[in-house]
């Protein structure tokens, strides 16, 4: 991030990057509980583990296969302030959510969230949307937070 900063040198056309933007795209899971947030990550852990063998071509199980094939629950690997090492995703509650975010944002100067979504569970993937959503309304958990994309 330092070096793009350093580096970066605006587009001389109308086409191109005109200033520094720093987007940084994340797989978030938000949830009532930390638990349901990382009973949600299954289906995640279970793709991530596939794309890192080598195997493009899957249907993610439902959170209940994805956790009988892991072995258990996944383990939610949280923000350290100043690693200046994301975690593969972000899972928790609103708060939990809101504070790794923050620290993100703090640590590189993010312009903007994209958020990216693997939940096979549809219902709980909307409710992620919604307590995002109230993220983005809220001024409690941050009015500084970076403007959040959900793809």
């Amino acid at each position: 991030m330092e070096t793009y900063r350093e580096c970066f040198k605006p587009a001389s056309g109308s086409v191109g990057v005109q200033s520094l933007e720093v987007r940084l795209g994340l797989h978030v899971v938000c949830s009532d509980t930390e638990l349901e947030a990382r009973r949600q990550l299954g289906p995640v852990q279970v793709a991530y583990n596939y794309l890192a063998s080598g195997k493009f071509q899957f249907l993610e199980p439902s959170p209940e296969e994805a956790i009988k094939m892991l072995g258990g629950i996944p383990v939610i690997e949280r923000y350290k302030r100043g690693s200046y090492r994301p975690p593969r995703y972000i899972a928790g509650t609103l708060e939990q959510v809101a504070e790794q975010l923050q620290g993100i944002e703090q640590d590189f100067l993010v312009d903007e969230f994209v958020i990216q979504d693997m939940t096979t569970d549809w219902v709980a993937r909307r409710h992620s949307y919604e307590l995002l959503a109230g993220l983005l309304q809220s001024a409690r958990p941050s009015e500084s937070l970076a403007q959040l994309s959900i793809t």
